[in-house]
């Protein structure tokens, strides 16, 4: 499903990502910014490769048969659902239980982990 080149180009897409994030932290950190200016400061650099990201899984999306179009289509239908209850159910908390500072990176970790099992599952489905 996946060729090796792609997977190549993902992980390091993935690294440098990461690498950025950290140098622009490490950076700003030194400097006595406003809030505005550090949000600035960190993200700038993100874009450049969150355009290739999206540019690289458009390429890839576009390689795709018909019937995996269509298996990563309902996963993603699948895991923006789950998103979108992983955000309610975080606000009631916030709401009605008290509890503040619902953990945001659990959105990206719910996001991804159902994203991936719905595509196993509907692999699975299919075949």
């Amino acid at each position: 499903m996946f060729d090796r080149k792609y997977l190549l180009v993902v992980v390091l897409v993935a690294v440098l990502f990461a690498l950025s994030i950290h140098l622009s932290m490490s950076m700003v950190e030194g400097f006595q910014l406003q809030a505005e200016s550090k949000i600035v400061a960190l993200t700038l650099p993100l874009i450049p490769l969150m355009i290739g990201g999206f540019y690289l899984e458009w390429c890839q999306f576009k390689r795709f048969d018909e019937l995996q179009r269509q298996i990563h289509l309902i996963a993603l239908m699948l895991a923006s659902g789950a998103l979108v209850v992983y955000c309610a159910f975080g606000v009631v908390l916030e709401e009605l239980g008290g509890m503040q500072g619902f953990p945001l990176i659990g959105a990206l970790l719910v996001h991804g982990l159902s994203y991936f099992i719905a595509v196993f599952v509907l692999r699975w489905y299919y075949k």
